[in-house]
């Protein structure tokens, strides 16, 4: 399971660490182009890196980034929405493309993440 980068602009803020809320805008894609209409891959979000709320592949693109860096990332559907897809919206076994931009990370102590 390997995560393509297609794109990485290094920011110039702070490193997202494991445990820190941080918000993230995101526009994500079947890897044949056709956009996706899903609320928790679109536009802006926040979770807590390495919680578990959102796909292991969205947190493992998001590795190593600073705060206003962008990053374009493939995705192997085993780290999107796995042999399954979404009902409708994402085809079983499909692949993703995301464009994510880090727009903050919580400075504030991370919480505790497994």
């Amino acid at each position: 399971m390997v995560i393509e980068l297609l794109t990485d602009r290094t920011g110039d803020g702070p490193m997202a660490l494991p445990g820190q809320t941080v918000t993230v805008s995101v526009k994500a894609d079947l890897a044949d182009g056709r956009e996706l209409d899903l609320p928790s891959l679109s536009g802006e979000q926040r979770f807590i890196l390495g919680a578990g709320s959102v796909i292991r592949g969205l947190e493992h693109a998001l590795r190593g980034m600073r705060c206003g860096g962008s990053r374009a990332v493939r995705l192997p559907a085993a780290l999107a929405f796995g042999a399954h897809g979404v009902a409708g919206v994402v085809p079983p076994g499909a692949s993703l493309k995301l464009e994510l931009r880090l727009l903050a990370a919580d400075p504030t102590p991370p919480h505790p993440v497994g």
